[in-house]
Order: C-alpha cells, then sequence, then structure tokens
C-alpha cells in the first residue's frame, strides 16, 4: 500500500501552481483539501487518480461556513481518472470561473478520460 499524503488548508488560498497531481493507493492520496477558495489552479502537466478512492484530486469549499469557488482551472495536458470512485477530480461547491484541459491541437479523447473508479476523470460544481 502506498503512504497517503494529502494537503489540508482550513482558509481560502490564492494561486495554486503544481507541475502534477497524481493519486495513489490510498484513500485520498496526493489529494488537495481546501475550506474556502481556490483563487486559481494551474497544473503544468497532469491531473491523474489512482487506485484509491478520491485521489489525485483537488476538493475546494470543505467548511461549511466558507465559500467553494474556484477560480480558472487550466490543465496542461490531462485529466485522467483511476481505478478509486472520484479519483482524479476537480471539485467545488461554488462556482468554477472556467477549465481548459490540453493543449487545442490535442484530441478530447486525450484530454479527458474516465477509470474504472465511479464518477472518475470529471470536474464538479
Amino acid at each position: 500500500m502506498g503512504e497517503t499524503v494529502s494537503k489540508f488548508a482550513i482558509a481560502d488560498v490564492g494561486a495554486l501552481k503544481l507541475n502534477d497531481i497524481v493519486g495513489g493507493d490510498g484513500r485520498n492520496s496526493g489529494t488537495i483539501f481546501i475550506g474556502g477558495k481556490i483563487a486559481s489552479l494551474s497544473v503544468e502537466r497532469f491531473v491523474i487518480g489512482g487506485d484509491g478512492e478520491g485521489s489525485g484530486s483537488v476538493f475546494a469549499g470543505l467548511d461549511a461556513g466558507l465559500a467553494g469557488d474556484l477560480g480558472a482551472v487550466t490543465i496542461g495536458v490531462s485529466l485522467q481518472g483511476g481505478e478509486g470512485a472520484s479519483s482524479g477530480t476537480i471539485s467545488s461547491t461554488g462556482k468554477i470561473a472556467g477549465v481548459t484541459i490540453g493543449a487545442s491541437n490535442l484530441p478530447d479523447v486525450l484530454r479527458v478520460k474516465g477509470g474504472a473508479g465511479d464518477w472518475s476523470g470529471a470536474v464538479f460544481s
């Protein structure tokens, strides 16, 4: 089993800039939890879910007292679900300003791909 590594902030955060978000075997491994808003999310290459439920994901608005809006989301190459339910997801309890995934010259099938897990490889608001 892989080590579960997740990050949690109980407030609004500014811009998040990452190279990749990659889930593992553990539940919520490689996942970022934010209590409130995320100003923007930029992932240079991949968001990839793993075998663990909720792995390789970003969740905004987990604190009931804070709005969960998410600014512009940019993923450079692709969003891919994994074996775990809700793996490889971008999720907000509020509004999402916009989502751009992959270069325009890539076929859609290479930009967003679901996995074996229910609700994997998805964007929710």
